[in-house]
């Protein structure tokens, strides 16, 4: 009964080692691949998400006739206006101006309004993340929209013809860029919408 040599066993144990390096470095490799494709599909959701929140209620806003959201400031009375850009570090004070060329886009990273139940909103980049401020007595009380597993990159509002007397219709432009929390390029994603004020803007 012929039996296999030492070198025969080490020759063939070698080349199966190989082919267990390969098979399983293609495994990896597919493992790591469908891993980032999940990531790139929950940064997509989520910015579609919360895209589609910003949106809806932007569209339904209603021109603050009454200063209740949009400040009454010595030089920047903004009662009647539907939109400002806000300082997010001044307590969300509006400061896109109200004696601009109103047909000009001018762009920021907080945008606040009067939304459809009167309730004084804001929209902004904290750090990482997108949030939502909604004003109560004591000040605005904040939540986070997007995911803790997506980094927001970028976020601005660029605005024209939020102004009752420049008969234009209000519109803003949003640019929403996230990035999953590994950092891969491959997940960063960018989005872009328009919205258009619902009501008709007439003074």
């Amino acid at each position: 009964m012929k039996s296999f040599t030492l070198l025969e066993i080490l020759i063939t144990v070698a080349i199966f080692g190989v082919a267990m390096v390969l098979v399983s470095g293609t495994f990896l490799r597919g493992a790591m691949r469908q891993r980032e494709l999940i990531e790139v599909q929950n940064v997509a959701d989520n910015l579609r998400a919360v895209m589609e929140i910003i949106t809806r209620e932007m569209r339904m806003a209603k021109r603050d006739k009454e200063g209740v959201c949009l400040d009454v400031l010595p030089n920047n009375d903004y009662r009647g206006f539907s939109y400002c850009l806000v300082d997010i570090s001044n307590n969300f004070q509006c400061n896109s101006g109200t004696n601009r060329n109103f047909s000009q886009l001018i762009s920021g990273e907080g945008i606040k309004f009067l939304n459809y139940k009167n309730e004084c909103v804001v929209y902004f980049k904290d750090g990482d993340f997108l949030k939502k401020g909604v004003k109560k007595e004591a000040g605005f009380e904040t939540a986070t929209l997007s995911s803790a597993n997506v980094k927001i990159e970028k976020l601005n509002f660029w605005l024209r013809g939020e102004s009752p007397k420049d008969q234009l219709q209000p519109r803003v432009v949003i640019v929403l860029k996230g990035v999953g929390k590994s950092g891969k390029t491959i997940s960063s994603i960018s989005t872009q919408t328009t919205v258009s004020l619902r009501e008709v803007d007439t003074p």
